[in-house]
C-alpha cells in the first residue's frame, strides 16, 4: 500500500526541477482554447478531430491536433496563433510570453485526447460543450467545512468546466412584495481537474487534512455499516479514527511548545522542526491507513474533489474528473478518469471490516482512459495506475526459479526412494493436497512442484527448530 507521502504528492519527480512551463500562459487556458476550436466549434478541423475521437481513433486524432496546433503558429490569423490569445496570462500580455504560450499548447492536445475517452469526456465531446476556465474567485465551503477548518471560501477543485450554456429562469415574489427573477444554470454540467504530472493533490495544513480525514472516515463507516460490519468494529473504527485525529493535532503542536523539538531529530535526519512535524503526522495517519485502507481510498477521492467541501453542484467548486498532462520530458503519459474510480492503495489484501467488498462489484471496464492504450485499463483486483507502465517479470529468471524448484523435488524424490526400497518407487511429483488431480502441460506440472517445495522448505524450517522426527 502506498504510504500518505506517496499519494498525497501526485509526483514523478521534484516539483522544482522543470523549468519548461514556467510562464505567463496556464495550460488551464491552453485546454479551453484547444479544446473550444477542436470540439465545440464548427470549422473542418473541428470536424475531423471529432469524427477521429467517436471512433475511438485516439493516436490519429492527437497527431493530426499536434499538428495543426504546430502549423497555426505560421499563421497570424489563425484562432490558435499567438496573436489570438487574449486570457489566461498572468500579467498583460507581453511577446516574452510566446514560449510559454506554445509549450502549453503543445502539452493539452494529448490530456484533451485522453479525457475525450472517458464516460464524461464522451459526452462532452458529443454535445460538444463548451470548455470555460472556472477561474481565481473562491467559492465558498461548506458549514460543516467552514466548522471544521474555519475557513469561509477556498480554492476550488475544478479547473474547466463544461457546459452547454442552458439557463432557467424563475419567478418569485422578494420579502419586499415585488415580483423578481432568478436564472440559473442548468443543461449538462461536467467539472474538470487539470494537474501537472508533478503536481500537488492537496495542501497539508492541519485543518484541511483533518477536515479531509472526517469526511473520508464517514463515508468508510457507512461502507463498513452497509457490508455488515459488527457494532464492535464499528466502535472500533471510530476509537481509531478518533485517535488518529487527535495525534495529527498533537503532532502540529510539536515543536510550537517545545524549542528544543528540531534538536531531537535522529542524527541522519532533518532537525527542521517542520520537517519533524511532518514525519510525525506521516508516521500517524500511515499507521491508521494500513489498517484501514478504504480510508485512504476515501481520503484521496475527497482531496481531489472537494465533494464534502464544496458540496454536490460542480459549478461550485468540487471536481467529478481528473485529466493529469504528459511528462514534459515524456516520463509518463497523459491519462484521464472519473475521481470516483481513483484507487490508490496497491495492497487490495487486508482482513480488517473496512476493506470488505462493496456490495457495489468493481466494474469490468473501467473510466480509465491512457493514450498509449486504445480502450479503458482495468486489473482483477481494480484500476490500474494509468501512468505507469506494467512490469513484467524477466522470463529467463522465471524459468531458472522453476528449475531449481524442480530439481528440488526430483531430489526429494531420490532421497525418498533411496530411504524406502521396499516401497513403491516414486517417478512423478505428488499432487498438492486440495488439487483437482494431475494436470498436463507444465501448468500442473509447476504447481506440484511449488506446493512440493514449500512443503520442503516448511518442514527443513521445522526440523531446524525442534530436531528431526518432531
Amino acid at each position: 500500500m502506498k504510504t500518505f507521502v506517496d499519494f498525497i504528492f501526485e509526483c514523478y519527480f521534484n516539483k522544482f526541477s522543470f523549468s519548461l512551463f514556467e510562464g505567463k500562459y496556464s495550460d488551464e487556458h491552453a485546454f479551453r482554447k484547444q479544446w473550444n476550436y477542436f470540439i465545440k466549434d464548427s470549422n473542418p478541423d473541428a470536424d475531423r478531430i471529432r469524427d477521429l475521437l467517436s471512433k475511438g481513433e485516439v493516436e490519429d486524432a492527437k497527431s493530426e491536433m499536434q499538428r495543426i496546433v504546430s502549423d497555426a503558429q505560421d499563421e497570424d490569423d489563425h484562432p490558435l496563433h499567438f496573436k489570438q490569445a487574449n486570457r489566461g496570462f498572468t500579467d498583460s500580455k507581453t511577446d516574452n510570453d510566446l514560449e510559454s504560450y506554445n509549450d502549453n499548447m503543445r502539452l493539452v492536445s494529448d490530456t484533451i485526447a485522453a479525457y475525450s475517452q472517458t464516460r464524461r469526456g464522451k459526452t462532452a465531446v458529443s454535445k460538444k460543450l463548451e470548455a470555460e476556465v472556472t477561474g481565481e474567485e473562491k467559492p465558498e465551503v461548506s458549514s460543516k467545512w467552514k466548522q471544521e477548518t474555519g475557513k469561509k471560501i477556498d480554492t476550488k477543485k475544478g479547473d474547466i468546466l463544461f457546459t452547454d450554456k442552458q439557463t432557467t429562469t424563475k419567478t418569485y415574489t422578494g420579502q419586499d412584495g415585488k415580483e423578481k427573477k432568478k436564472t440559473s444554470v442548468a443543461g449538462t454540467r461536467i467539472s474538470l481537474s487539470l494537474k501537472q504530472a508533478n503536481s500537488q493533490t492537496m495542501s497539508g495544513i492541519t485543518g484541511e487534512t483533518q477536515a479531509t480525514w472526517k469526511a473520508a472516515a464517514q463515508k468508510t463507516r457507512n461502507k463498513m455499516k452497509n457490508d455488515g460490519a459488527s457494532e464492535e468494529e464499528l466502535d472500533a473504527f471510530d476509537k481509531d479514527t478518533e485517535s488518529m485525529l487527535n495525534n495529527l493535532k498533537k503532532a502540529q503542536d510539536l515543536g510550537q511548545r517545545n524549542p528544543n523539538f528540531g534538536s531531537k531529530a535522529p542524527a541522519n535526519g532533518d532537525k527542521n522542526p517542520s520537517e519533524r512535524r511532518s514525519a510525525v503526522m506521516q508516521s500517524t495517519m500511515d499507521t491508521y491507513s494500513q489498517k484501514y485502507p478504504e480510508a485512504l481510498k476515501q481520503f484521496d477521492k475527497e482531496a481531489a474533489s472537494g465533494r464534502a467541501k464544496f458540496g454536490k453542484d460542480q459549478s461550485k467548486g468540487r471536481a467529478q474528473d481528473v485529466a493529469t498532462h504528459k511528462h514534459p520530458k515524456g516520463w509518463s503519459d497523459a491519462s484521464a478518469k472519473d475521481i470516483r474510480d481513483r484507487d490508490i492503495t496497491t495492497d487490495t489484501t487486508h482482513a480488517g471490516p473496512a476493506a470488505r467488498a462493496s456490495k457495489h462489484p468493481i466494474k469490468t471496464n473501467k473510466d480509465v482512459h491512457r493514450l498509449d492504450t486504445q480502450k479503458p485499463v482495468s486489473t482483477p483486483s481494480g484500476p490500474a495506475v494509468v501512468t505507469s507502465r506494467v512490469d513484467q517479470q524477466d522470463p529467463a529468471k522465471v524459468e531458472k526459479q522453476q528449475q531449481q524448484e524442480k530439481d528440488l523435488i526430483l531430489k526429494a524424490i531420490d532421497r525418498h526412494n533411496r530411504k524406502n526400497p521396499n516401497q513403491p518407487q516414486r517417478t512423478e511429483p505428488v499432487p498438492a493436497a486440495g488439487s483437482q488431480g494431475p494436470k498436463t502441460g507444465t501448468q500442473g506440472t509447476f504447481r506440484g512442484f511449488s506446493a512440493q517445495a514449500d512443503e520442503i522448505r516448511a518442514r527443513k524450517k521445522r526440523n531446524e527448530v525442534l530436531g528431526p522426527g518432531q
